[in-house]
Order: structure tokens, then sequence, then C-alpha cells
């Protein structure tokens, strides 16, 4: 079966189906869709773009960039992306002349995280994934959901009534979202890109989605958003890990696919030229090729919960007591 979006229609019908009874899915493709568009207005966007916004459009790119790492790779970190797939993935921001109208066309992006993961995922799993992906970025329905959700944590009334129609939309969304966990990220960082746009408005301006009925005053925004997520903090990870696999580093050194033993997490590993001595560099190809578990101290970053980067301290043997 092949698998086409063309709209927002098509990406909730698809997901639905995916949930439902998805038949073996041959091949998937998006043309056209999705875009995302936001329309700025208020003193500094009058066919101008104050710097103040250019934070969240950087955050959008990462974004997209994590998505195709979490759907390719199955994780989050974007070191693993290469000049060539950064330089496919990135977009392009069009503002219409004369006002402050951003949009970005994603369909080729979107085809290229698709090609990316296509042999990593099974195609109805992929096709789940891919839809949940591009509606939180794009569907008014989730900047909706969004808005609302941060309304109840702040005790607030809602601030955005919700259709029936769209209701049912984000039931579906929801309902798909808990059976793909592995997107979650992608949901979370497409919520921190909505609350970087939104925060940064000053009270006179708005934004809204063309095409919806959405719209936020900034000073309602203001009240509901909070400070840009905090930047990635420096976490030690020491304990039993079975190493999966190594291979050489693009520039110095090599790097370590690592699985922790406690909650099965698998982990990138780098290591530096000169980081280990011979005989941990032994340590590390016996119990590679024996696939003996082996005790790691690892330097590491953590955002949201994910291990963004890892480099290894040291290696050596468990006590034989251990095995």
């Amino acid at each position: 079966m092949d698998v086409l979006f063309r709209s927002e229609d098509d990406a909730f019908k698809w997901l639905k189906r995916s949930i439902d009874d998805l038949e073996q899915v041959s091949d998937i493709k998006f043309e056209g869709w999705p875009v995302l568009r936001i329309k700025f207005e208020g003193r500094d966007f009058r066919g101008s773009v104050p710097t103040r916004i250019m934070p969240s459009i950087l955050d959008f790119q990462k974004e997209v960039h994590r998505t195709y790492c979490i759907l390719k790779y199955g994780d989050s970190n974007l070191k693993r992306l290469t000049a060539e797939e950064r330089d496919r993935l990135e977009i392009v921001v069009k503002v219409e002349e004369g006002s402050s109208l951003f949009e970005v066309n994603l369909s080729e992006k979107f085809n290229e995280i698709v090609s990316g993961a296509i042999n990593k995922m099974e195609g109805r799993h992929l096709v789940g994934a891919i839809a949940l992906a591009a509606l939180s970025f794009t569907a008014p329905t989730l900047w909706k959901d969004y808005l609302n959700h941060q309304a109840q944590i702040q005790n607030m009334e809602t601030q955005v009534e919700m259709s029936e129609l769209e209701l049912e939309k984000l039931r579906i969304f929801r309902e798909a979202a808990a059976k793909t966990p592995e997107v979650a990220p992608v949901i979370e960082g497409s919520n921190e890109f909505k609350n970087h746009t939104l925060h940064k408005l000053q009270p006179q301006d708005s934004v809204s989605l063309p095409g919806s009925n959405y719209e936020v005053k900034g000073s309602v925004a203001q009240d509901l958003t909070h400070k840009p997520r905090e930047q990635s903090k420096e976490v030690r990870l020491d304990g039993e890990f079975t190493i999966l696999s190594v291979e050489s580093g693009k520039q110095d050194g090599y790097r370590i696919k690592a699985q922790r033993r406690t909650d099965e997490k698998t982990i990138s590993v780098n290591i530096p030229d000169g980081t280990l001595t011979d005989q941990q560099k032994d340590t590390l190809k016996n119990n590679e090729w024996a696939k003996r578990p082996v005790l790691m101290s690892i330097n590491a970053k953590e955002l949201r919960g994910e291990i963004t980067a890892a480099t290894l301290v040291s290696v050596k043997d468990l006590p034989k007591k251990q095995e």
C-alpha cells in the first residue's frame, strides 16, 4: 500500500488508520505538505523580523534534525547527523514581501526523513510516527492544545475554544502518541518551539496561523509561556554496560554504542584519542567480542531526559563474582 500525505486531513486519516488496521506499507510520500505558516503582527513586524524571533526559528531547525535522528538512528543525539544530512534537512523560511508571514514548506524535508527511516522501522509504524511529527509542528489543533495545557498548569481559564472536529483530531493524536513512545521527544520539542515562539512576543504583538481561527495576543502569550528550555546539563554515567559495536570517528578517536544494563538504554559514547591505556583498549575489544558487560565511567550531557553527548573516561572488567 502506498501512503501519500498532501494535507493535514490526510495526516489525520493515515494516523487513525495506523492505530486501527493499516495494511503493509510499501511507500510513503509527502507532496506540498506539511507547511508551517505563522503570521506575526505588531510594531516590529511590518515587512521586518526582530532578532528576538530568530532563536525560535533555529529551534525549529533543531527539531527537524531531531525528528530525523530519532526515526533513523533511534535516539535524539544531533551529533549523529553528517554534514550531508544537515544540508539536505536545512529549512528555508519564506517571508512574504511587505508582511511578517513566515512560511516553511517541509514536504521535501519529511521525504528525507522517510528515506532515512524506511529501512529502520516497519512501514506502517513509520506512517504513524511521521504523521505525529508533522502534525505536532503544523496543526492548529495542536497549537491550541498547547495553550490550553499551559492554561491548566497555571490555573487559568481555558483560552482557546476547540470544535468537536478538533477534539476528535486531538483524541486521535493522543491515542497514536501513546502507542508511539519514540516520538515523545519530537512532540515535546514541538511544544518547546511553540513556547519559544510565543514567549518572545511583546504585549502589543500577536501571532496567528493563517487558514485557521488560531490567534494569540502577546499579553496572553506572556502569561501562558515560560522561559525557553534549559541548556543541556553535565551528568556522570557510571555503571555496567554491554558494548554493542565500535566504529571509527569522523576526525579523531572512535565511538562505541553501549547498552546500559540497568534500563537497556543504548548510548553512543565518544572515545577521543589518548583517552584509554593499552590495557583498557584490550578490555574494550575483548569484551565487545565476547558480549560481556564492563564497568564504564562516562561524562555526558543530558537534555530533557535524553543523553545528547557522551565521552568515555575509563573502562574495566567486572569483578569475576559479578559476571
